[in-house]
């Protein structure tokens, strides 16, 4: 799992390359038409059953991937167009209405991109204080004047946060002990509570409404994936072990976080993505086994591998997101190096692409 990366080193895309190497090669000027094919689905973000966002990148992962943007309107997956210049594939996204969304990815020509939904197009914005070549792996909204967005910057792996405030996004600093090392997601549920996870250094840090600082955590090497729903109800995951891996779930109550165990968990698993939409409903993807992709559903009271995925999807999953028990939807790439989105109706997971 852990190879050389064309972009800057980081846990979580350590795995995605791995399948990359898998798919074909697409030509680097012609901006990805469909949301099928080779290539893979990094990120989801649905605010409704009838509106989500998909990112990723289309053909083989290097430096030229053209960027994938699509829009789920309730019926179909639709392609929208990716402004000018955005190369590399698109990591993350986040979306607060049908007028308000956040794409981000990797550097193109040494500037951070973040992209802005504004209901008709998406828009490219500026740092005007990141130098040097960056990549952002997450970003999350709470209002208008409150996103943040998080990676790593630089050859030395420096961890990266950045923080909008409305107007403009900024560097904000990261705690001493975090200076080296990648965040690889972010969660947030008020301009005054935000939790970050990521490898290296403290597996997660909290944002107090004034500063980041490193939060007291069961260990573990790596933690690819956050959510929070209050500020008593928050989940992590990732791996543990550089060469023997286990899957890691923690759990925050609102006083400190806790390891949770899932009940027949295979073997070789790797927890990458986390959603939840209440205190009983929540999901956790990733991989096992031979590229064999892993769902898990938490009722309230376990952590149990969902029977109804076994031909739903197969390969990596590395993202979900949900709206309700019976809407949420999960993305990564197939065995063959393929694009996958499967969604959950409350029944059954359904593949889409």
């Amino acid at each position: 799992m852990r190879m050389r990366w064309a972009w800057p080193c980081a846990a979580l895309l350590l795995a995605i390359s791995a399948c990359a190497m898998q798919a074909s090669a697409a030509d680097p000027g012609r901006p990805a038409q469909m949301t099928s094919g080779p290539g893979a689905i990094l990120d989801v973000a649905a605010i409704s059953p009838r509106h989500a966002w998909a990112v990723g990148y289309a053909g083989r992962l290097d430096m030229h991937s053209p960027a994938v943007i699509d829009r789920w309107d309730g019926s179909v997956w639709r392609a929208m167009p990716v402004p000018t210049g955005v190369a590399g594939g698109l990591s993350a996204v986040t979306a607060r209405s049908a007028t308000d969304a956040w794409a981000v990815g990797p550097a193109t020509r040494g500037a951070a991109v973040i992209l802005h939904w504004n209901g008709a197009h998406w828009r490219r914005l500026r740092v005007a204080d990141l130098h040097g070549g960056v990549t952002l792996y997450s970003v999350v909204a709470t209002s208008p004047r409150s996103a943040w967005a998080v990676g790593v910057a630089g050859r030395r792996v420096k961890t990266l946060i950045l923080r909008w405030n409305g107007v403009t996004w900024r560097r904000v600093p990261s705690p001493p002990s975090l200076r080296v090392g990648v965040l690889s997601d972010v969660a947030s549920v008020s301009g005054r509570d935000a939790w970050a996870v990521g490898s290296l250094g403290p597996s997660i840090v909290r944002w107090n409404g004034v500063t980041w600082a490193a939060a007291t955590s069961p260990y573990a090497d790596s933690l690819y994936g956050v959510t929070a729903i209050s500020a008593r109800t928050a989940w992590a995951v990732g791996v543990t072990g550089v060469y023997s891996a286990n899957p890691v779930i923690l759990r925050w109550n609102g006083a400190a976080w806790s390891r949770q165990t899932a009940s027949k968990l295979p073997g070789g698993a790797i927890l990458y993505g986390v959603a939840a939409t209440s205190p009983r409903t929540a999901w956790a993807v990733g991989t096992y086994g031979d590229q064999r992709a892993l769902i898990l559903t938490w009722n309230g009271r376990t952590w149990q591998q969902s029977a109804r995925n076994a031909r739903a999807a197969s390969g990596v999953l590395y993202r979900v997101a949900g709206t309700s028990p019976r809407n949420a939807w999960a993305v990564g790439q197939t065995t063959n190096g393929a694009m996958e989105i499967i969604h959950w109706n409350g029944r059954t997971w359904r593949r889409i692409v």
